[in-house]
């Protein structure tokens, strides 16, 4: 008997470290929501005071538009529409074009194009109005499928990865290539399509600057135009109420599909099976590879063209190397903040139920607001004697950055987590001492992939950024996208095209920077196998 209750209280005395660590886990984390929470809805809450301040009487007239106001917005949501569809077509047809490509072949094609993604779109309008005299509403149309084409070729790649092979070489022993595929591929595939058409859609909608450099009005850029004319942020907050809802339905749309994706199967040791492609296809498959291979070639010759020889460029980029510093260093605060903020997220996101639905909801807000409103809300929430350290100096940029993006990171991290193998989690949770030391032994080598692409992907992000930045940016911490801005109405083309090409190598440099480092790190783990 006593040595059985010697046992009993060595089993007690050993569960007492264990219970405090998971108590003390579970308090962190909800710690860390709460404060990541408190960052991004901080703005929402400084919008809805806005919205108060505006006289009853005046709210259903500023929220449902009429007349002029209602038209212009049935263009914008066709104009988007149409961005949505034709990049989705686009990205689709070359996707399905590279399926026999090998799998480091579409990895590594992947990476470039999403670092694309991630160049400011009114840098692809300034880099096509300067080589051909583009305006009205095929100019944006061209522009926009430039841009968006890539995101729909990776996330179609991403779509055609995650199908298991053995089920199309099952579905080719009953009938021809073409048939299988139609039958077993783009089924698989048409929740990452449907993703791209979502992303498009709603990133389009909320996008001013590509119809206002190509002389196209649109609702957002009324938005914005109201704004500096009336002063009143909460009559512009109202008006914005029908673009956020059409946003944010597209949002909920992009979740849906989101969650029907499955796990990607890379296989590096074969080619997919070539499919015999009907003749009408080839033709489409030509001509969206030739849109992809102009949009991503005709902007950089152009604006090359434009900065003249290198010297001359230098030159240019001397004057400016105040806001490169200052966008260098925003863009990695605004990296390292959204990763924090967007960990915590992560895991809300991976719930079922009613809180998850919340964590969705709460996460795509931020995601369908016009930038400007980000922007006014930023303003509102930091312009106060408590937090004039931080408003008046470049960290509110940074924290315009972290909200606007942070929901990137975090999709992109709730993704990363889905591609974790069960099986290796739970011997992590077997052999840990607690629950920090497993994620820091095991879990965060698993985890690192999401954590560099989240990061990459903010940092090119942040180097564009424009809408929000303009509006809560303090004297002395201009950014290049603001740089760019002045130089726009001063029509100096050479210094344009260099702080252009800066951006765009930036951009590009974060996504070569992340896939190097992540094939260098598979490469690792692979010798490290027995």
């Amino acid at each position: 008997m006593s040595s059985s209750a010697e046992a009993a209280r060595e089993a007690s005395r050993a569960m007492v470290p264990s219970t405090v660590s998971r108590l003390l886990s579970r308090w962190g984390r909800a710690g860390w929501l709460l404060a990541a929470a408190a960052l991004m809805l901080a703005p929402l809450g400084a919008l809805a005071l806005d919205l108060a301040r505006v006289p009853v009487a005046e709210w259903g007239g500023l929220a449902l538009p009429s007349g002029g106001q209602l038209l212009l917005l049935g263009r914008s949501v066709a104009l988007s529409l149409g961005t949505a569809l034709g990049a989705t077509l686009i990205g689709t047809a070359v996707a399905m074009l590279l399926w026999s490509a090998r799998s480091q072949a579409r990895l590594a094609l992947s990476w470039m194009l999403l670092a694309f993604v991630a160049v400011p779109p009114y840098i692809h309008a300034l880099a096509w109005s300067s080589t051909w005299p583009l305006a009205g509403w095929p100019a944006v149309l061209w522009v926009h499928w430039a841009w968006f084409s890539p995101l729909a070729v990776a996330l179609t790649l991403a779509g055609l990865d995650a199908l298991e092979p053995e089920s199309f070489d099952a579905a080719r022993l009953c009938t021809s290539p073409w048939r299988a595929f139609v039958a077993v591929v783009l089924p698989s595939t048409s929740p990452y399509v449907l993703a791209a058409f979502a992303l498009s859609f709603a990133v389009s909608l909320i996008d001013f600057t590509v119809p206002s450099l190509l002389h196209v009005d649109v609702y957002a850029l009324d938005l914005f135009a109201e704004l500096g004319a009336s002063g009143a942020p909460g009559r512009v907050v109202w008006m914005s109420t029908p673009l956020v809802l059409i946003a944010a339905a597209s949002a909920l749309l992009l979740r849906r599909a989101l969650r029907a994706t499955g796990r990607p199967r890379i296989d590096r040791t074969r080619r997919r099976a070539p499919v015999s492609w009907p003749w009408w296809l080839r033709i489409l498959q030509g001509a969206a590879a030739t849109v992809l291979l102009a949009g991503l070639t005709v902007p950089v010759v152009a604006l090359a063209s434009m900065a003249g020889s290198a010297p001359s460029g230098w030159a240019a980029l001397e004057l400016g190397r105040r806001e490169l510093g200052t966008t260098a260093l925003v863009a990695t605060l605004a990296a390292i903040g959204s990763l924090l903020v967007a960990r915590p997220w992560a895991w809300e996101l991976r719930r079922v139920g009613t809180r998850g639905t919340l964590a969705w909801s709460l996460l795509a807000i931020p995601l369908v607001l016009p930038p400007s409103i980000v922007g006014v809300g930023l303003i509102g929430a930091f312009n106060h004697s408590a937090t004039e350290w931080l408003y008046q100096s470049r960290l509110i940029v940074a924290v315009a950055c972290v909200v606007r993006f942070a929901p990137c990171a975090a999709l992109t991290l709730w993704a990363a987590q889905r591609q974790r193998d069960p099986a290796l989690l739970d011997a992590m949770r077997v052999h840990q001492r607690s629950s920090w030391h497993g994620w820091l032994r095991v879990g965060f080598g698993i985890e690192l992939a999401g954590w560099l692409a989240g990061g990459a992907l903010v940092f090119a992000l942040s180097v564009g950024e424009l809408g929000a930045s303009l509006l809560v940016a303090p004297p002395g911490h201009a950014t290049l996208t603001m740089r760019l801005y002045n130089y726009l109405h001063s029509g100096a083309a050479q210094s344009v095209a260099s702080t252009c090409l800066t951006m765009w190598a930036l951009a590009v440099g974060a996504g070569a920077v992340a896939f190097g480092t992540l094939r260098w790190l598979a490469r690792g783990w692979r010798n490290d196998e027995p």
